[in-house]
């Protein structure tokens, strides 16, 4: 085995590990976003509290109502019940009277907008509430596949540490370090297999001499416009 060949090896499990922990984190990141369901149960504690205002206002206004409707029938009693005889008593009894029914058709008025408010409110808080349980039922979903898939890349990592110990005790340290070092500056890959007679990554036309040279595989030959380990294949 050449020494690019090995180090080539040893890029291809370095690769596939980098991706994988990419993919780690992204699963990380989903398993911690909550923003839809928080914005939702937001919502859906906007609408309870709404709903709270709205079933007081409720109360009252219904109190009101029969209240003004209490005192007319008290009103009306004394105006036609025959207690009251006075003319003048009389006429100032049908005077509230009428009074007391106007405010009444207000007051009703009042409490039939609170009550159509209250339907909205209750139509609203019922939408919020079921839009919150299908996203919860679609992220306990969600999360059940990526924790899956986090334990199935645990297993592939550590299958891909233990290649890469095999793999690394077959290349000499100083080309190890010699790779790890380009890895670090190269953005991960430090190797390049050839393209024909071209560096496959910058696309530098190679020499015949240095041609020859990569394809023997005794020493590391490094293009000399991006500095990558150069690997025949």
């Amino acid at each position: 085995m050449s020494r690019s060949s090995g180090l080539y090896r040893l890029q291809e499990i370095d690769l596939d590990s980098d991706r994988l922990k990419e993919r780690l984190e992204e699963i990380r990141v989903s398993l911690d976003d909550s923003i839809e369901i928080s914005q939702l149960r937001a919502g859906l504690a906007e609408n309870e509290s709404s709903m709270a205002t709205v079933r007081s206002a409720a109360v009252r206004a219904k109190n009101d109502v029969e209240d003004q409707r209490l005192k007319l029938q008290n009103t009306e009693r004394g105006l036609y019940g025959g207690s009251v005889q006075n003319p003048k008593e009389l006429e100032d009894l049908q005077m509230e009277s009428e009074s007391l029914k106007r405010h009444l058709e207000t007051l009703e008025d009042l409490y039939l907008e609170v009550m159509l408010e209250q339907d909205e409110v209750e139509r609203a808080m019922g939408a919020s509430s079921a839009s919150l349980q299908a996203a919860e039922a679609d992220q306990a979903v969600l999360h059940a596949e990526l924790i899956s898939e986090r334990e199935n890349i645990d297993g592939r990592l550590a299958n891909l540490e233990a290649e890469r110990e095999v793999a690394s005790a077959s290349v000499a340290e100083q080309d190890r370090k010699a790779y790890e070092n380009l890895r670090d500056r190269l953005g991960g890959v430090a190797v390049v297999v050839l393209n024909g007679d071209s560096c496959g990554v910058c696309g530098l036309t190679l020499s015949a001499s240095s041609r020859q040279l990569v394809g023997s595989g005794d020493d590391l030959i490094h293009c000399i416009q991006c500095g990558r380990i150069l690997y025949g294949g």
